[in-house]
């Protein structure tokens, strides 16, 4: 993927940069798909797994279009050492350009 130049703070390109870096999981899905049940999997299989973070991609995302933050994700990556996989999981987000911005080579895309 190309990126794109960013206009903007250095701060943010600094987290997006930060969140590219990190080897990320991303489960993307839709609604009604059996993400819930995805989800659900994924943690009960990661549970006791020392390596494996959660990340919390969305400040809040109740009744409303979810949209990742990159702030929200830079606070969760924050929690786990460098090393650990984080799983980005059950995010309904549209593929923005700047959601797709986030993503790198470090990542796995799961849709």
């Amino acid at each position: 993927m190309v990126r794109t130049k960013k206009k903007g703070s250095r701060l943010y390109a600094s987290i997006v940069d930060h969140i590219r870096a990190q080897p990320i999981i991303w489960h993307f899905c839709t609604p009604k798909s059996a993400s819930t049940f995805l989800m659900q999997k994924l943690i009960q299989a990661t549970a006791d797994q020392p390596n494996v973070g959660h990340l919390k991609c969305l400040p809040i995302a109740h009744n409303r279009a979810q949209a990742v933050c990159p702030f929200t994700i830079a606070e969760s990556i924050g929690d786990h050492p460098l090393h650990h996989v984080m799983i980005a999981r059950h995010v309904h987000a549209a593929a923005t350009t700047d959601l797709l911005d986030m993503i790198s080579e470090n990542h796995l895309v799961v849709v």
